[in-house]
């Protein structure tokens, strides 16, 4: 059944690359500025986190990136706590397309009493094309060039998204004199930059590391999506036996204060995987 409650859902969808995630990103910034509570819920948030923000006095938005990935109870399960929220709240979801995931989600709702917007949400989708891909360009390179214009010729093509060209402009402002022109070229630059950058930060703490394994541990956890330090250290053991006997000791221990390492140096101390997803997805089938 139908309430009017204080929940309301805006769902945002798009092919991977699109902008979901930096669009639902931006919202928050914005509306944190006006003084609401914003974040994107954890992975692992636990009921009681989710009542503690059904609590909340103040006005808030809560972002889920790519709730088809949850399982169906999971989301039904969130969707009825925060539909108990005591403030006006907005949750916003971000995913490829509205489908299944989220008709089989508000099927177990069942005859739960949820707000309107849960069985009609607001949606907002994105499509792959960009307008002004030239003007998105550069003032992406220029933000990421400390204000500095791009030196580096761009070329527009329809097939770029909106994440192709951030990353064409990053490398534009990292000073590259020759941009990639498919995405396949540009994915595997970004990637090598990006694990070279894992190997740099692992050598820092003393802990040397082959680019190839790195690339391999990288496509490993972000399958897991995304890992924590126990599942980074099991596959840590993982690719070392592929490298040594079959029978061979693998310290466990080891490989733990080697995933907290990276953990720590790149994932913030909590989860790890390679992202944007479109990013991690190529490194996947690659």
């Amino acid at each position: 059944s139908q309430t009017e409650g204080n929940l309301r859902v805006a769902l945002i969808t798009g092919p991977g690359g699109a902008g979901k995630t930096r669009l639902a990103a931006e919202l928050c910034a914005r509306m944190a500025a006006d003084g609401w509570f914003t974040g994107f819920l954890p992975r692992k948030s636990t009921k009681e986190d989710r009542q503690w923000l059904t609590r909340l006095p103040s006005h808030q938005v809560i972002v889920i990136d790519y709730p088809e990935a949850l399982a169906t109870e999971d989301l039904a399960e969130v969707l009825q706590e925060l539909s108990a929220a005591t403030s006006p709240t907005v949750l916003v979801l971000t995913a490829r397309e509205t489908g299944k995931w989220w008709t089989d989600a508000v099927t177990a709702i069942g005859n739960a009493r949820v707000p309107a917007s849960v069985n009609t949400p607001y949606a907002v989708p994105l499509k792959q094309s960009i307008p002004n891909q030239l003007r998105l360009f550069e003032r992406a390179a220029r933000a990421l060039g400390n204000g500095s214009a791009p030196t580096t010729t761009f070329v527009q093509d329809q097939k770029w998204t909106t994440l192709d060209v951030v990353l064409q402009a990053w490398l534009a402002a990292s000073g590259d004199p020759e941009l990639p022109h498919d995405r396949d070229t540009l994915y595997r630059e970004v990637l090598t930059r990006e694990f070279g950058y894992w190997h740099d930060a692992l050598a820092g703490r003393g802990i040397e590391e082959d680019a190839g394994r790195l690339a391999q541990l990288g496509a490993a956890i972000t399958l897991l999506g995304p890992a924590d330090a126990e599942q980074i250290a099991l596959v840590r053991r993982a690719t070392l036996r592929e490298h040594a006997p079959f029978d061979a000791p693998l310290p466990p221990a080891e490989s733990l204060a080697y995933a907290k390492a990276i953990l720590d140096l790149l994932g913030g101390g909590e989860h790890l995987a390679v992202r944007p997803d479109p990013l991690g997805e190529y490194l996947l089938l690659e």
